[in-house]
């Protein structure tokens, strides 16, 4: 498996322990080739990215770029794949019991968008 490689366009990394994700790291671009380190997160998330960087590398060969996207207010994650053809999926990460989205479900942008406006966000 070529992990180093879908780490390296996610821009981020798991730290593993015993085997086991333990946390991950955000970067940022840095310079025109170089990124730095952001912040770090010890959280079980960690291990369910880790699910899902297999998950795409198994099911996406033609991947151009991969993001994490966070999006806090629905408490969802998810890895945002763009490939070849320009189009854009996302694979679930984690997400609320009451969303319409199951663990390591493949989804284009636009059902995405559309699980999430079925989602009602977090009171502030």
């Amino acid at each position: 498996m070529d992990r180093p490689l879908l780490l390296a366009f996610l821009k981020f990394a798991a730290l593993l322990f015993y085997y086991h994700p333990l946390c991950y790291a955000c970067s940022m671009a840095h310079g025109k080739t170089g990124h730095k380190l952001c912040e770090l997160y010890i959280s079980p998330l960690a291990e369910k990215i880790e699910k899902a960087i297999e998950r795409a590398q198994l099911r996406e060969k033609n991947v151009l770029r991969a993001r994490l996207l966070n999006v806090p207010v629905y408490h969802v994650f998810a890895l945002w794949l763009t490939e070849n053809a320009g189009e854009d999926v996302m694979v679930i990460v984690d997400a609320p019991p009451n969303a319409d989205f199951k663990l390591l479900d493949r989804r284009s942008d636009a059902e995405f968008l559309r699980g999430l406006r079925r989602l009602k966000p977090e009171a502030e």
